[in-house]
């Protein structure tokens, strides 16, 4: 009887390590699915910053474009040596600066990326909530 109670011991300690070293795999598994999540959340975030940053820059080109327009035009008005302060020239180069055409189809396209921006946030959102469900379900039902 004792060989056999030792047996037994013996196989319910193999069990139990066994056990423990597959529920380490599952937590190790999960702990590698939040860290990549973060990660990836990360870089999303990142991207967003950098799109942010390129809308910026874009308008600070429009802004300097405009400028030398005007630098190029008083320089052209100097030569010809007639009065800076003309008013014509003035008012055309400030409404070709200022298309409207042009300023519609802009803004309307900033309102577009506007819009897809705030959406891509909330599907992030969202993504991220059922992601963290996801995983917690996971570990209610491995337990």
């Amino acid at each position: 009887m004792k060989t056999q109670e030792r047996l037994f011991w013996m196989a319910m300690a193999i069990l139990v390590v066994l056990f423990a070293q597959q529920k380490s795999s599952e937590v190790s598994n999960l702990e590698f699915l939040i860290s990549t999540y973060e990660l990836e959340s990360n870089i999303q975030n990142s991207q967003m910053i950098d799109f942010s940053q390129q809308l910026n820059i874009n308008r600070e080109n429009s802004y300097r474009n405009g400028f030398e327009a005007g630098k190029t035009q008083a320089a052209i008005i100097l030569m010809n040596e007639d009065s800076l302060y003309n008013y014509t020239d003035g008012y055309h180069a400030a409404t070709s600066q200022f298309d409207l055409s042009a300023q519609i189809d802009q803004s309307s396209i900033n309102d577009t990326l506007f819009d897809l921006l705030i959406d891509t946030w909330d599907m992030e959102n969202n993504s991220s909530q059922v992601y963290l469900e996801l995983i917690s379900e996971l570990i209610s039902e491995k337990d």
